[in-house]
């Protein structure tokens, strides 16, 4: 293994401690600062690794900055607050963006394959025309999000008009309200662990997610007390 190469492995076995931490971001990071990074990794990129350094911000306040087209692939940003930023045509295949501050910000026209926005924040964030299709939503609300002409990853939907907003990631969750849980466990709950989310209203409503499981992902088991 070379050394950029380890040095990638470590980068990313950071990130796991890093979203579950409490630190919030700092300071507005200044133009130039950001713009001599932004160089770094396109050096970074353009060489291989072999010279530049790879774009990694933590708990930086990154808020109304423009990355227009700009290329971030393989970047890493955690805990970042990027709100109102403008990412509008960016390069981010296999960039990493966990547990970061997403209100308003603009990712229009965005390829994110292979690319990971487990755990941020949306609100009023535009995913216009933005292909999601291979990027990992793990831990992410859709329902802050404008999803116009967005192309979401395979088993993922946001079901809107029932009693609950409902939404299914990757097949192997679900969450209903505020409630979040993996599909295995929604179809095995006893009725007092049911009962114990918002009462009888949720006891009533229980069938009917397990329906709209079944439509989306195919029949499935339900428990004996229904």
């Amino acid at each position: 293994m070379t050394k950029n190469s380890e040095q990638e492995l470590n980068d990313m076995h950071d990130i796991s401690a890093l979203v579950n931490s409490d630190t919030s971001p700092g300071n507005v990071m200044c133009e130039d600062e950001l713009s001599a990074l932004l160089q770094e990794h396109h050096v970074w990129l353009a060489s291989a690794g072999e010279e530049g350094k790879r774009l990694v911000l933590n708990y930086r306040n990154l808020s109304n900055q423009c990355f227009y087209n700009a290329n971030l692939e393989k970047s890493i940003f955690t805990k970042c607050d990027m709100s109102s930023c403008n990412f509008s045509r960016a390069k981010l295949r296999h960039a990493a963006l966990n547990g970061c501050d997403m209100k308003r910000t603009n990712f229009s026209h965005v390829k994110f394959e292979y690319a990971s926005l487990s755990y941020s924040r949306f609100f009023c964030t535009d995913f216009y025309d933005a292909n999601l299709r291979l990027a990992d939503l793990t831990g992410t609300n859709l329902k802050g999000a404008h999803l116009f002409g967005t192309r979401l990853p395979a088993d993922t939907w946001l079901i809107l008009g029932e009693k609950y907003s409902i939404q299914i990631m990757h097949g192997v969750t679900l969450s209903a309200g505020c409630q979040v849980h993996k599909i295995e466990d929604w179809r095995r709950f006893r009725q007092s662990e049911i009962e114990s989310m918002d009462g009888e209203r949720a006891v009533k409503f229980y069938p009917r997610l397990l329906d709209i499981l079944d439509a989306y992902l195919g029949k499935g088991e339900r428990p004996d007390w229904l």
